[in-house]
């Protein structure tokens, strides 16, 4: 989808969107753009950068300010199709459709303010893209070997990109599937090169952490994919042994390895191994992107409460805690999948153990829509209370149960992400700060404005994206910075005339951009740009 067109659909969107919160604005007296700075100067004011202009504006609309950040994230599964592709391609045409779909489903998440995408590329032991190590998914086409005229993960990419979508890529880590899965791998699969580095626990079959040379297998998969693909980060899900994990499964490589150590601190020990090996090579090749792990959304056995079941500590070896201290992780989306009692004293308890590392809940919609039987209203107290409680955001698994039309799942979805929002800034990284944009001017194009501003030459436009913002110099909303579009990736943005219409009152609009790195540490906002708006 162009630019231009998505700016439409958004402006309609906010729009749509904006509720009756004026009270609440009118008191408000937080600054969106953190960097941005008052010029002071005796000099006047620069003549507007655009004409000055003549516009029918309606009967004046609350308008809310957005200086929030957070990760509003959503699982993308691809694994059995459950979420994408619907349909393997046997035609080119097919091949088409499948790419017009995920177009589709990338479409709508732009539109309802999503700014992150777990994208499944490793499933059983086979993974979605060309690979040199691991065999291909089934999926796509129906065989491993069959033709297909697009790379599905390189595609998303770029999809993503353009609507200013932010994409991880979702590692299944260690499971490798039942035997009759393993088996059709074929010759390539690390289960039939390597059984010794495997185990198998109630006919399924896992790659076993406490081996050095299995972990630095995934690591390697992991390599291949971060050199090849100009990905935002790499998310690893299914980090962490079964349940219910059997001494004699790794009994001779705790003999080998335990040094001393009970075997279920030598266990959590190789998870922790584990990450902290492959988020060192991640950052090694591509220092900016962001390593993180989905953990069971129970971290412990807390003391007023010892029967609730598996728990990441005692059940699985998860040591978040230990994840960050060491520095392997950027945040964590612990899979909260529970409601009441089970629900809001975790969310606590993640808060108070590891208060220093950004913790992005991961919500279960899909409880909507199965024997559960939760309602919408369960998710949208789950998003108050995460909200409430400071986290750094929310995600939902999975995308299909986010959908128009499922139980409603969605309206609250369009309640809660009224307006963008920025991503949160991962300063740690050491990634460069952006420099200011200069240049910014708004010029009218008939039916709609389009923005454009320059950057320094030494900056590679590749490494960054802009966030816009309008702001109204007078009045009750005089300081107030309203995030227009978020994650930008070029110099240039479109948005439509009825953008105008939040602010019918003011006879001046003041507009800045500010440019953020690929770890969104934020920039210097620019200078504004004035618009003047007709009698």
């Amino acid at each position: 989808m162009q630019h231009h067109s998505r700016s439409f659909l958004f402006a309609h969107r906010l729009t749509q969107c904006f509720s009756l919160l004026i009270g609440v604005l009118l008191l408000s007296g937080v600054s969106a753009c953190s960097s941005r700075k008052k010029v002071v100067s005796t000099a006047p004011l620069p003549a507007p950068p655009t004409p000055r202009i003549e516009v029918e504006i309606p009967v004046e609309k609350p308008v809310i300010p957005s200086n929030a950040e957070a990760i509003r994230g959503v699982w993308l599964t691809t694994i059995y199709g459950l979420d994408w592709p619907s349909r393997r391609a046997v035609s080119t045409q097919d091949m088409v459709s499948q790419r017009k779909e995920l177009c589709r489903i990338l479409d709508r998440l732009a539109e309802s303010h999503f700014n992150t995408v777990f994208f499944q590329v490793r499933h059983r032991g086979d993974v979605i893209y060309p690979s040199k190590i691991e065999p291909r998914v089934t999926v796509f086409t129906g065989g491993r070997n069959n033709y297909l005229d697009y790379d599905p993960l390189q595609f998303a990419i770029e999809e993503c990109h353009k609507r200013g979508l932010s994409i991880h890529a979702w590692i299944v880590t260690f499971p490798l599937g039942n035997t009759s899965h393993v088996q059709s791998l074929g010759d390539n699969s690390v289960w039939k090169k390597h059984r010794d580095w495997c185990f198998t626990l109630h006919n399924d079959w896992y790659l076993n952490p406490g081996h050095p040379e299995a972990r630095s297998y995934i690591t390697s998969v992991v390599r291949e994919m971060v050199e090849r693909y100009d990905l935002d980060g790499v998310h690893f899900d299914y980090v962490r042994y079964p349940d219910k994990m059997r001494e004699k499964e790794d009994q001779n490589l705790y003999m080998r390895y335990g040094k001393g150590r009970s075997l279920g601190e030598w266990r959590t020990s190789n998870i922790s191994a584990f990450l902290k090996e492959v988020s060192t090579e991640v950052c090694s090749v591509k220092p900016h992107m962001l390593v993180s792990a989905a953990p069971l959304g129970k971290l412990r056995v807390l003391p007023s409460m010892p029967n609730v079941g598996w728990t990441a500590r005692e059940s699985v070896f998860q040591d978040p805690a230990a994840w960050y201290r060491e520095g392997s992780v950027d945040f964590i989306v612990p899979m909260m999948y529970y409601r009441d009692n089970l629900f809001e004293p975790f969310l606590v308890d993640w808060k108070a153990q590891i208060p220093g590392l950004p913790i992005v809940p991961g919500l279960a919609p899909y409880r909507t829509e199965d024997e559960s039987k939760w309602t919408a209203r369960d998710i949208e107290n789950q998003m108050n209370a995460s909200e409430r409680m400071g986290m750094a955001g929310i995600c939902f698994y999975r995308e299909l149960n986010i959908r128009p039309n499922r139980n409603g799942v969605d309206r609250v979805i369009t309640r809660h992400f009224i307006s963008p929002v920025r991503m949160p800034s991962f300063a740690k990284r050491g990634t460069p700060r952006p420099p200011r944009p200069s240049a910014l001017t708004i010029e009218d194009k008939g039916s709609y404005f389009e923005a454009s501003w320059s950057m320094p030459s030494s900056w590679d436009s590749s490494k960054g994206t802009y966030n816009l913002y309008v702001s109204v110099p007078e009045g009750n909303l005089a300081g107030e910075d309203f995030l227009l579009a978020a994650q930008i990736p070029t110099t240039r943005y479109t948005f439509s005339k009825e953008l105008l219409q939040q602010f019918s009152r003011a006879k001046t609009l003041e507009f800045r951009v500010e440019a953020s790195n690929r770890s969104y540490v934020r920039g210097e906002a620019s200078e504004a740009a004035i618009l003047v708006k007709g009698n």
